[in-house]
């Protein structure tokens, strides 16, 4: 990247941009269904973590200490028939609780 990016300057970007501008950051291609908002939004975080030194040094404790925990498979208030419906840029998406997560 040649000059710095300023934060305000993602909001007049295009996609095309915005993706140039992830692989330039990432150095991989960025996810096919991302939207423009939600990359504006990683790239932003991205730049001023990068800028400002990135998170501090308790959350990246934290971080780790999660990571190294065994993930529950099933919430225990969840129950197996039970049903989790969510709408998400117009689209429903629905979970089945089944018995084994």
């Amino acid at each position: 990247m040649a000059a710095p990016i300023g934060i305000g300057a993602l909001e007049a970007m295009d996609r095309p941009k915005l993706l140039t501008l992830w692989q330039e950051l990432f150095g991989e291609p960025a996810p096919k269904m991302l939207s423009r908002t939600f990359l504006r939004r990683f790239i932003a975080f991205e730049l001023q973590a990068r800028r400002h030194g990135g998170l501090p040094r308790q959350v990246k404790t934290a971080l780790a200490k999660g990571a190294d925990q065994t993930p529950r498979t099933v919430s225990p208030a969840l129950k197996p028939g039970g049903r989790l419906l969510r709408e998400w840029n117009g689209v429903t998406h629905v979970v089945d609780v089944t018995g084994g997560g």
